[in-house]
């Protein structure tokens, strides 16, 4: 196995393949690198106006949005949706869940149009693809050039040694092409000064380069496997490429069309109704109705976050999705987190109210008795739920890092599920190799 391991480095190395690879891979990551950097200082930039203006600070009618986060160069995912600035107004629960969006938050509108050229799309995409072209001949390639008899025919190697060293080899050559790019952003990462990385924040970044690589794997694996299946390359060539498409792209859209189909989420208009149907129904208090339209949007937030549950755990037949929710999760970018944040916006908000509630009651208790003699004073005027906000600013505190692995501990098991399925299948199916 180790002469199958050392031919294939060796071969790989010096060919022409490799270094047109290599070259790929630096600018491709470089430019990434790049944009997203400098799409990054653009939020950041327009964030600390933003606050320098008071326009992120609560008060009256609080205004309020999140600083973006170093690690989405890496992964943007939803930080773009996080540090929207958002108003609260009296009138909120009335309104939709959440509050008004202000800004969309959004800098560059080609983003709107493609996907944010970041590490973990390139990765996703591009070297998925990559790794496939150096897998797809591993086998089939050596028996059309004849080479694979004369292995099993000499007796130094057997087909198990064949598989693995072909699999080890082949994938340690593709990874000389991939990590030196890699090595070039943590690099381009550490000295720019507008990242400020911090020590869990390396820690996150080496956790996204070490799943990269165990996504990677995946598909050069399956070149592998398929081309212990065929007897041609250039049959190898398609049959990957379709398996591509469906298992990358064509899965996960489809699962998000089941996810919807299997649990709707109401129209905004018929939420709406809703709401005005609540709005003319007598309360006792003020609160009161605030609290049934919270109840409603408690109902919708509850089957959005099923849908948004069920897609997840249906586009996890696909191993993009499943490397996306673990990337994104590191990157402090994912759906947990922004579900969370969302949460956060929303009890904070409700907090306020209910604390400005409690010193009306009080105020109104007080001013009874002052009414009725038994006060010689009159009460002081309770503080209203924005000057609450004042003394009680709102403060979103990210998941730490053992909190955003147990959110994708799935992903994790599947990704490495992947990898023993289709190394096992490829050495099963070469077992019964036709080599003539």
């Amino acid at each position: 196995m180790k002469l199958i391991i050392w031919k294939e480095i060796a071969e790989n190395i010096i060919s022409y393949r490799n270094l047109i690879a290599t070259a790929l891979c630096i600018v491709l990551f470089l430019s990434s690198a790049l944009i997203m950097t400098r799409d990054y200082q653009n939020r950041q930039t327009n964030y600390s106006l933003r606050d320098a203006m008071g326009k992120t600070r609560t008060g009256l009618r609080p205004k309020i949005a999140r600083s973006p986060t170093p690690l989405s160069v890496l992964a943007r995912g939803l930080d773009d949706n996080m540090g929207r600035l958002v108003f609260i107004w009296w009138s909120q629960p009335r309104k939709e869940v959440g509050a008004d969006v202000v800004d969309p938050g959004q800098r560059n509108p080609l983003f709107s149009l493609f996907d944010a050229p970041d590490f973990v799309y390139i990765i996703k995409i591009t070297m998925s693809i990559l790794a496939l072209f150096f897998a797809f001949d591993s086998i089939c390639g050596e028996k059309e050039r004849g080479t694979l008899r004369m292995m099993l025919a000499s007796g130094g190697s057997s087909r198990s040694g064949i598989i693995l060293g072909k699999w080890l080899g082949g994938y340690f050559s593709f990874l000389i092409c991939l990590l030196p790019a890699v090595l070039l952003v943590l690099i381009w990462l550490a000295v720019h000064p507008a990242m400020n990385m911090k020590g869990e924040d390396w820690g996150r970044i080496c956790l996204i380069v070490l799943f990269s690589i165990v996504y990677i794997s995946i598909f050069f694996l399956l070149g592998l496997l398929v081309s212990t299946l065929t007897h041609r390359g250039s049959t190898s060539l398609l049959i990957i490429l379709l398996l591509w498409v469906v298992w990358v792209i064509g899965s996960p859209n489809l699962g998000v069309l089941v996810a919807e189909s299997l649990s709707p989420i109401p129209e905004s208009l018929a939420f709406m109704a809703e709401k005005s149907a609540i709005g003319q129904r007598g309360f006792d208090s003020q609160m009161d109705s605030f609290e049934a339209y919270w109840q409603a949007d408690d109902r919708y937030i509850a089957k959005v976050n099923q849908q948004a549950d069920l897609v997840q755990k249906l586009t996890r037949l696909s191993p993009m999705a499943s490397y996306t929710y673990l990337s994104t999760a590191l990157a402090r970018t994912g759906a947990a987190e922004s579900q969370r944040y969302k949460c956060a916006v929303i009890d904070w908000d409700r907090d306020m109210r209910r604390r400005a509630d409690l010193d009306m009651r009080e105020y109104n208790k007080q001013m009874e008795d002052y009414n009725a003699g038994r006060l010689s004073s009159p009460p002081k005027r309770p503080k209203g739920a924005y000057e609450w906000a004042e003394e009680v600013p709102f403060d979103y505190r990210q998941m730490t890092l053992t909190n955003a692995l147990g959110t994708v501990w799935v992903d994790i098991f599947l990704l490495t599920g992947f990898n023993v399925a289709l190394l096992m299948a490829a050495y099963l199916s070469f077992l019964r190799y036709d080599v003539r």
